[in-house]
């Protein structure tokens, strides 16, 4: 089992080490004014999307999208997401964009595009313009199930930092980084260790205990045993799949992002792509950002690498005299991220932790037993109602997964312990704080929302409780939801 995990170690330690070579960013040219003037606007437009983009003279375009013409924009930046906004530049919604210089060079900036009508989006790069990493980004931007966007400047993500220059130190500095979260092994980081970043606190976090070798890999390309690799792919889809199965480090995250003192926090491990990849997606999935979306972000690596992982395969093919296409294509395969590895993770989680109504193959016998009675037990308890199976969105289902994935704390005792959901959405309003909310009334709205959905589960949750009972021996149920209720109190996490 060591020699697997050190294996796999190294398949991630093979894909490190960042270039300091800039990423070219396409420049979409500005529009011209409509010949009418100012085009008449629709007011029920909205943006939809936006981004921003470097070029390598350092050249910002921003582009947007919206539903309809919103007609003349104003453009703002600051160097904070939340506050300070000034002005840049007038313009039009139909133009779709403008190119300007940065306003602030050598800090993060942040832009916020207002239409007359209220309408507005806020925007920044997705890399950061960082010399001495060439996969550190923004996890802001990305849009929830419901409409909302996740936060700018809070999450970010990285390769590994050993690089940094002196500016680039500056940079994540002034854009209020506080905590950094380092998944390497220990040799890694004896090899590269962070340099130390003022104001942030440094948090050991390794994925796999062992410390990681390359002996295993390294001897098997130089004799030229790349069968002992399995097919393109396999070693990191494994990964991914272990990971799932050791997921201490991640519920490590998960602690660090409900503590409001966390935030801004950058994960990162030495490629900044699977280990990291992991943990960006738990983030997004839990913030409800959904499933596509997720893996479009964790696929963002080949993009931001591919200088890299270039000169990476030809150095090994010439180091190792590789001629063999399917060897070269193993090598290209540790480089890469593919759809097929997250989704290996996905596939693992779903396996063995399931949703809360339909728990996976962890429960064993007791879950077919629970499968079995369930019908039997709804006769005996006071249920409004049968629960419905579509209460829960697709995405609010796979944050739900994440959370049991994880086994913060109580999860894994679902069936005994019925208190989990109340941790459960305990955690979803803390994590909130990283999602945008338009009005302060919808924000009452969700937490009514929230707590007409906890009624639900809680009731749900009383069958299950009384499942248990049952499965247990104790053929006297709780007969209502008030008596679950009065136990949750009880619990630590009903506290507050």
């Amino acid at each position: 089992m060591m020699k697997k995990t050190i294996l796999l170690g190294t398949a991630l330690l093979l894909s490190a080490a960042p270039l300091s070579a800039a990423m070219a960013s396409a420049a979409a040219p500005a529009g011209k004014a409509p010949a009418s003037g100012i085009q008449a606007k629709d007011k029920q437009g909205s943006f939809t999307g936006a981004a921003v983009e470097r070029g390598k003279d350092g050249t910002l375009t921003l582009h947007w999208q919206t539903t309809a013409n919103l007609g003349p924009v104003k453009v703002y930046w600051s160097q904070s997401p939340d506050s300070g906004w000034k002005e840049l530049a007038r313009t039009y919604a139909s133009f779709g964009g403008l190119r300007t210089k940065d306003p602030n060079p050598g800090s993060r900036v942040y832009f916020k595009v207002k239409a007359a009508s209220g309408a507005a989006i806020t925007t920044a790069e997705r890399l950061l313009p960082l010399q001495g990493a060439t996969n550190s980004r923004d996890l802001g931007g990305y849009k929830t199930a419901d409409g909302k966007t996740v936060k700018w400047g809070k999450l970010f993500r990285s390769d590994e930092l050993a690089g940094l220059t002196a500016s680039d130190i500056a940079y994540l500095q002034k854009s209020g980084l506080k905590t950094i979260v380092d998944y390497r092994t220990d040799d890694e980081v004896k090899s590269k260790p962070d340099p130390a970043i003022p104001g942030a606190v440094y948090v050991r976090n390794p994925v796999f205990g062992q410390s990681g070798s390359g002996t295993d890999i390294m001897s098997f390309m130089a004799s030229g045993e790349f069968d002992k690799m399995g097919k393109p792919g396999d070693v990191l889809t494994a990964a991914n799949r272990d990971m799932v199965d050791s997921p201490s480090a991640y519920v490590k995250l998960f602690d660090m992002m409900l503590d409001p003192a966390s935030a801004a926090l950058v994960q990162h491990c030495t490629a900044g792509k699977d280990r990291t990849g992991l943990g960006s997606a738990l983030m997004l999935l839990a913030l409800g950002v959904p499933k596509e979306t997720v893996v479009q972000d964790f696929m963002l690596s080949n993009k931001y690498r591919e200088a890299y992982n270039k000169a990476a395969v030809d150095a090994m093919v010439k180091q190792f005299n590789l001629t063999d296409e399917n060897a070269i294509e193993v090598i290209k395969a540790l480089m890469d991220v593919r759809p097929e590895y997250i989704n290996a993770a996905f596939d693992e989680m779903a396996k063995k932790y399931g949703y809360p109504g339909l728990p996976g193959k962890r429960f064993g016998a007791k879950q077919r037993r629970a499968g079995k009675a369930e019908a039997d037990v709804s006769r005996i308890v006071a249920y409004p109602g049968s629960p419905d199976a579509n209460i829960k969105t697709t995405c609010v289902d796979e944050a739900i997964q994440v959370i049991l994935f994880l086994e913060i704390r109580i999860c894994k005792l679902l069936l005994s312990s019925p208190t989990y959901f109340v941790q459960w959405w305990r955690m979803v309003l803390n994590l909130r704080r990283f999602v945008e909310t338009d009005k302060p009334e919808s924000r009452i709205m969700e937490i009514i929302g929230i707590k007409m959905e906890v009624e639900r589960w809680v009731c749900f949750l009383l069958l299950k409780a009384n499942l248990s009972r049952l499965l247990n021996g104790q053929t006297t149920p709780m007969k209502s939801c008030t008596s679950f209720r009065s136990m949750t109190k009880r619990s630590k996490w009903a506290r507050g």
